[in-house]
């Protein structure tokens, strides 16, 4: 990878979190999509970098967005 890609990927998922918190917010199951593509990337970067501890955060954090977006398209709204 070269460095603009090093430093414009993770702001890149920084920024999709943060609109899928916002969406999630606003009650649109679209969030869950941005926090699903931020975790895979958040888990590929971690676990590239040997942080393995981290990689395994955010794929729990994946898994709960899965099961979110789930949840939601079966009308349990909160």
């Amino acid at each position: 990878m070269n460095e603009f890609t090093v430093t414009f990927f993770p702001w890149l998922l920084v920024a999709l979190s943060l609109i899928g918190t916002f969406l999630v917010t606003k009650r649109h199951a679209s969030g869950f999509i941005f926090w699903i593509v931020a975790n895979i990337g958040w888990v590929v970067i971690d676990y590239r970098a040997g942080l393995y501890s981290q990689a395994a955060l955010f794929g729990a954090y994946l898994a709960l967005a899965i099961y979110g977006l789930y949840e939601w398209g079966k009308g349990d709204k909160v």
